[in-house]
Formats: C-alpha cells, structure tokens, sequence
C-alpha cells in the first residue's frame, strides 16, 4: 500500500513540473544566448572603419560611449538624430541577390531562405542585422544620450546546419558622462572621466531562420507572436566606464578606459512581453543573473600637426584591448587578438578618409561632413566570430547618418 502511495506521488511530481517546465534561456545553460552577455556598444562607423582603435583620439560624436575622459575638453555639442544600419556576411548577402531584388523576396522566399541558411551555417555565433538609433548632447563637460540597438543575433549548433536559432535582442540604453581636464594651460596635461549607463536589455527565445524568413510575407503574424506567445527574458545592468588620457606636447594622447564596472544583468523571464505588460505575478522566474565582464583598454592617439589642418588633418591611433583578458592567457601569438590600430585623414574639412586592422583583418571607411551639420559615414570592416583569429571572420558594412552641431 505505502509503495502504491509513493509511486502515484512520484507520478504526479514529474506530470506537475513537466507542466510548469520552461526551456531556459540563460547562457550558462544554453550556449545559444551567449552573445546576450556582451556589453552595450554604440555601433561608431569612424571607429569600426579604424580598426576598432580610437580610444586616444577625441571625438565628440563618439567621446561617451569610447572614452570619458574626453569629455574634458569643454563644449556645445548637439547629436540630435544619429542612426546606424549593419548588414552582416555582407559579401555572401549581395551574392544570394537579396539586397538587390528585396522588393521582390516573396516571390522567391524558399530560394533566399536556403541562401540565408548556407550563409550562417558555419558552427558557432554570427549576426544578420544591428540598427542603432538615439540623441545626444554636451553641454560643457556633461554629456547625456539616449539609444536604442536592435540585434538579430544568431547561433548555429556543429551538430545541424539547419538547426539556426535567431535571438532577437533589444537594448534601450541611457548615459550619463563627466570629464575633467587638469592643468589645461600647461604643455603637458590629463583628463579623467566617467560615464554611467541605464542599459534595459530584453532578448526573446530563439526562432528559427524559417520563421524570420517567412516574416517577411506576413510581418504582422511573426509580430503578433512576439508580443502575445514568444518568451522574453528582461532585465536591466547599470555599468559603469573609467577613462583617463594623458596629453602631451606634439599631440600625442596615451589612454586607458576600464569598461564595464557593475556590468552584470539582472533578469526576469516571461511567457511573452504580453504578460510582461500585465504584471508582476506571470514572472516565470525573477532575479536571473547573467555576468558581463569588465574590460581593461590602453591608447596610444597622435594628431600631427602640420600648419595645414585646413588641408590634411589626420589621426593616428592604436589600442590594445581587454588586457586584463590578455595576460590571463599570455602568448606573442595572442597580442594580435588584442590590438587595433588605424589612421583618419580629413580633407578640407569636408572629407574623411579611414582604414584600419583589426586583428589582423583589414578596415575602411569614409565619411563626408556637410556644412558641419550633416555628418554621413560609411565603413567595411571584419569581426572575428570564432575563438582565435582565422576561425570565423565574418564582414559588415555599417552606414550611419546624423545631424551633429559643435562649437
């Protein structure tokens, strides 16, 4: 009698939690989200087209989101709207004949979704999409900014090409910054400077490249279910940047930025953002964490100056990036993993040429300034996707757009 008991308890226990059962969604349980864990990063052209490098070179377009400290330099400066756009696998996309026959994609989607499939069949992470969008201001040393940054995020088990799961991933992100420059009128000077961030992140559960695909034909479904059956987990993370540079004559600026202080999210899975919006009791779980490392970036900037700036005023800048990452796995062969280095020439204040290596991987970009206020960018660059350089370089090609007033 007492072992019928048991076995109808233990039969019961089981049909209960395979009710209640919820696929997770964290990455140390499902590698599929692992690229959730990456911090913010406001998608720069000028920097992406660089090589990655620009810590120690200023720009008040991109100073808060690449170093605060220079943001020591006062004044005015108006960013009111910048919008970015990144095609990932770029090459392979225009070859599929996508970009150029979209208007006419229903008709052909099978053809384009075996396409899209072979593309980001390749084991590990990749990306189809990133935009950015957001505004900006500085006033004197102060800087604030609001953006939004959409990611299509994707991941592809080594067991089955076809098995890509798609993480749709959205951040709204809010930033504060200061900078400080000592010793301003002398020869040799520094700035120190901090910014802090509210980052709102959301990402949902993975679909697969079929059901993106079909989307396209009928986007207010696909919509539909993201909103009403689709889990989500939501969170927020509040990080916070550290950045020095130290000015010398000749125009030359060593840097160092510590990224990512208190930089891990808090998360809370739903049954779908409709539940989210309801309240709090269709929290599937609460207080998921999910860990964001901290980064460590030196600098090295030089602006020559030549007496033609008018005519030619270039930049020179090389980084080497997450050097606390480096020396926990110290090797000559792994420096090249970690450095950045590019050039920036603009020509008659108008025209702005840029190249850069990243990783090893070549860098472009141009830009066109128009009456100092319309600001229009384009870059080509590469991002290594795998775990050593060579494994999975995959190409973008980013085209940002702003309106952007300094004095």
């Amino acid at each position: 009698m007492v072992k019928k008991v048991l076995i109808a308890i233990l039969v019961m226990a089981i049909s209960m939690s395979s009710i209640f059962a919820v696929d997770s969604m964290l990455p140390s349980d499902d590698v599929t989200y692992n690229m959730v864990t990456n911090r913010y990063s406001k998608t720069s052209a000028r920097i992406l087209s660089m090589g990655g490098a620009g810590i120690a070179v200023r720009s008040n377009q991109d100073a808060l989101y690449v170093n605060p400290a220079s943001l020591g330099e006062k004044g005015l400066v108006w960013n009111v709207p910048n919008v970015a756009i990144t095609l990932y696998n770029t090459r392979d996309l225009i070859a599929t004949g996508i970009v150029d026959n979209y208007k006419n994609i229903k008709d052909d989607m099978g053809k384009y979704t075996d396409a899209l499939i072979n593309i980001l069949g390749k084991a590990g992470n990749n990306k189809i999409a990133t935009t950015d969008a957001g505004v900006g201001a500085k006033l004197g040393r102060f800087a604030f900014a609001v953006d939004t940054q959409f990611n299509l995020n994707t991941y592809t088990p080594s067991t089955s090409v076809v098995d890509i799961a798609v993480v749709p991933q959205i951040d709204v992100v809010t930033s504060l910054g200061f900078g400080y420059r000592f010793f301003k009128n002398n020869p040799v000077n520094f700035d120190l400077g901090i910014a802090a961030r509210l980052d709102l992140r959301a990402y949902y559960e993975k679909v697969d490249v079929s059901t993106i695909m079909g989307a396209v034909n009928d986007s207010s479904t696909f919509v539909k279910s993201l909103k009403e059956t689709t889990p989500i987990m939501i969170g927020y993370a509040v990080p916070i940047d550290l950045g020095a540079n130290l000015n010398v004559p000749g125009g030359v600026t060593f840097s160092a930025v510590l990224r990512n202080l208190n930089g891990n999210f808090s998360f809370s899975q739903y049954a779908s953002l409709k539940n989210a919006n309801n309240n709090a009791k269709d929290t599937i779980k609460n207080n998921l964490k999910i860990e964001s490392p901290m980064s460590l970036d030196i600098g090295f900037g030089w602006k020559p100056k030549f007496g033609l700036s008018w005519l030619a005023d270039p930049n020179i800048a090389i980084d080497f990036v997450d050097t606390i990452g480096f020396f926990n796995s110290a090797s000559l062969s792994n420096v090249l993993v970690h450095l950045r280095a590019g050039i920036e020439l603009q020509l008659l204040s108008v025209f702005e040429l840029r190249a850069g290596l990243n990783q090893g991987y070549v860098s472009l970009g141009l830009g066109v300034n128009v009456m100092n206020v319309i600001h229009l960018e384009a870059s080509y660059y590469r991002l290594e996707f795998g775990k050593n350089v060579g494994d999975k370089p995959i190409d973008a090609l980013t085209i940002r757009a702003n309106l952007f007033w300094e004095r």
